[in-house]
């Protein structure tokens, strides 16, 4: 197996911009990736599963929409999706929800309880804003 990285420090925001990000399980193991500029949280996503080789599932909602990759398939789960700014130097805050996916009927956020599991793999400063 490939060695893939929790959190690719150097697709960090620069100090006082955001990125989008999603909160993802990939066979139980937590991973924090980071969207390229104008990347949506669905192709952040389909980029995180094949960067780990799996297939992408594809749902259709309805026939006059795009289908959609699923918030969990056969190996993944994507828990959280937000927004992320570096303040300064050390603090990292993510807050805001995907405006696509839903979980529960509510927008999807970040999730504080994957966060954890990154951060205790990771020396950083990351925070939830509530």
């Amino acid at each position: 197996m490939t060695f893939h990285e929790i959190l690719n420090k150097e697709d960090l925001p620069e100090k006082n911009f955001e990125k989008k990000f999603i909160q993802i399980y990939i066979e139980n193991d937590p991973y924090l990736r980071i969207a390229k500029p104008i990347e949506t949280h669905q192709k952040t996503l389909r980029r995180t599963l094949n960067e780990f080789e799996i297939e992408i599932p594809y749902i259709e909602i309805t026939p006059s929409l795009p289908k959609i990759t699923p918030l969990k398939g056969k190996g993944y789960e994507m828990v959280g999706a937000g927004f992320m700014k570096r303040n300064d130097e050390t603090e990292i805050i993510l807050h805001g929800e995907s405006g696509f996916y839903r979980k529960n009927k509510k927008p999807l956020g970040p999730n504080e309880e994957h966060l954890e599991k990154i951060l205790l793999k990771e020396n950083l400063n990351i925070k939830i804003k509530q």
